[in-house]
């Protein structure tokens, strides 16, 4: 286990038996679990915060029962969410990215298969590289390549338009993609939100401390929807003067 994981023991020990019993069930094909996002970034909140995980197999390794993938899954007992890649997925220059599938709570979508790639998957190998760590397998930032600045600019301009509609702390994240954007590397929420009241205008500083706030102490934003369709709109406004003097 990472040495600086600072986790309720009942967490490592459950992560400890998830590796073990993904390892039974691929008979020896996995090869790496990388742990990004919040765990990574240290600012993981165990009682609203999900443990995003990169899976890599070995090409052509035999793929279990949906069944039993899902039940070493949910005998973890905490919220996960699983990209199972090969080898040959996880540094594919492509957009959008092949995987063998995701595996979230049964109460989510349970395995997720997207025989047309996955579009958010080259952010989160970008942020295994920058941050991650490994639960198996070497670490990645001897397995993971950086991803190409043009990949992820189509990663986060798909990502964006969701943003509102689909996260619980959406300034935060929309101040993620602005702060890619400006520095052309990923960060954490709570990084992204105290940058953004550092470089923004006054005018958004309640609102961003606001929602550093919510993040914190595990709440949904309570930014109204005219606040979060301004502040989106004045990303993508910073955006494109980013685009325009890089191009």
């Amino acid at each position: 286990m990472h040495q600086a994981l600072q986790l309720p023991a009942s967490t490592k020990s459950a992560l400890s038996l998830y590796v073990n019993q993904l390892s039974e069930a691929f008979s020896g094909g996995l090869t790496s679990i990388y742990v990004y996002g919040s765990l990574a970034r240290k600012c993981y909140n165990p009682s609203t915060s999900d443990i995003d995980i990169i899976a890599v197999i070995r090409d052509g390794c035999p793929i279990p029962d949906d069944s039993l993938v899902l039940r070493i899954h949910e005998n973890t007992g905490i919220s996960m969410d699983v990209v199972v890649v090969t080898e040959s997925q996880l540094n594919a220059d492509v957009f959008p990215c092949p995987v063998v599938y995701i595996v979230k709570a049964v109460q989510y979508g349970g395995i997720v298969r997207k025989p047309e790639g996955d579009y958010c998957f080259i952010l989160q190998r970008q942020d295994a590289y920058e941050a991650g760590f490994s639960l198996l397998g070497p670490p990645p930032q001897q397995m993971i390549n950086p991803a190409p600045w043009t990949l992820l600019e189509q990663g986060l301009e798909y990502l964006f338009p969701y943003i509102i509609s689909h996260f619980k702390n959406p300034l935060l994240m929309l101040s993620r993609i602005l702060y890619a954007w400006s520095n052309r590397k990923l960060c954490g929420k709570q990084e992204a939100g105290e940058w953004a009241i550092s470089t923004l205008d006054k005018q958004w500083q309640p609102m961003l401390k606001n929602a550093l706030a919510e993040y914190a102490n595990g709440l949904k934003s309570c930014a109204t929807t005219e606040q979060k369709k301004a502040f989106e709109q004045h990303c993508a406004s910073l955006i494109a003067e980013l685009r325009k003097s890089s191009s």
